[in-house]
């Protein structure tokens, strides 16, 4: 017997399935370039790998460092205070509005090195390195008259921020060997350069930040590292001020940018995680 009933039960249920594989097969929203990215789930299953043992020397003397890929895919907007704990302004962009300009000179503990690209290529020559500087203020910095300086044998290499340059808070900075893209690999804005190749040792080095003739703003040795070529080393965005003198909390970079390159120039190291 003829059950409209049924029949309707039926063409209901019919319909659900097509719709679901509709949508099943409907292509993947494409990525544009400023999209976030989308880092895996650390509770997804399986798990991310856990990092990688960070500490150890190995048979060449090198440190090796460990890496942690972060599951926050986008740039929130702030910096870390004292505490470690990310401040984020309104909106979730750090230069909204007029800028409120930090009072003062620069002084001790304004900016620190966060990240380090100490090998672009392999071999001598090297133009592309580059160090990324963080303000800790929360207001609008000003680096005329910041200079950064490496040691080369019995001279120093230098670069210096020579006109009005203006930081947001808790902002980012690169300083490199090059300000040419070609040389540098497209790192984006450089407030200064070296304008010489293989600044950063990769047997381990150190960086001093100063304002004016002598005030140290910031000063960072770092061992020698068992390093891949165009991979930098970054201070997670997530880790205390206080955590920065240990290297084990340090991570390799994941995020890519110009192609192969690992890194996050001119950003927020959020693509690495604290461990």
């Amino acid at each position: 017997m003829f059950n409209p009933g049924r029949l309707q039960i039926v063409l209901v249920a019919f319909g659900l399935a097509g719709a679901m594989a509709a949508c099943s097969a409907a292509p993947a929203a494409k990525k544009l370039p400023g999209d976030p990215v989308d880092y895996p789930d650390p509770n997804q299953d399986p798990p991310l790998d856990p990092p990688l043992e960070a500490g150890t020397t190995n048979d060449d003397g090198g440190f090796d460092l460990g890496g942690r890929e972060s599951n926050s895919g986008t740039d929130a907007g702030g910096g870390r205070d004292d505490a470690g704990t990310l401040i984020l302004d309104a909106g979730g962009t750090k230069d909204a509005g007029a800028p409120v300009l930090c009072a003062g000179p620069l002084a001790a503990g304004d900016v620190k090195v966060v990240e380090l690209m100490i090998a672009s290529q392999s071999g001598a020559g090297d133009k592309g390195e580059w160090l990324e500087l963080q303000s800790t203020r929360p207001c609008t910095l000003n680096l005329k008259g910041l200079r950064v300086e490496s040691p080369r044998g019995t001279g120093i290499d230098k670069a210096e921020v020579t006109t009005d340059y203006l930081v947001p808070p808790n902002g980012i900075v690169v300083i490199a060997d090059s300000s040419a893209a070609l040389d540098n690999h497209a790192v984006g804005n450089v407030a200064a350069s070296f304008n010489a190749g293989d600044v950063l040792k990769n047997d381990g080095d150190t960086v001093t930040v100063y304002a004016g003739v002598n005030t140290v703003i910031d000063t960072l040795t770092y061992p020698k590292f068992t390093l891949s070529s165009g991979r930098s080393v970054a201070f997670p965005w997530d880790c205390a001020w206080s955590d920065r003198s240990s290297w084990a909390r340090w991570s390799l970079s994941f995020n890519k940018w110009n192609g192969t390159f690992q890194g996050t120039p001119n950003a927020d190291n959020f693509d690495v995680a604290c461990y």
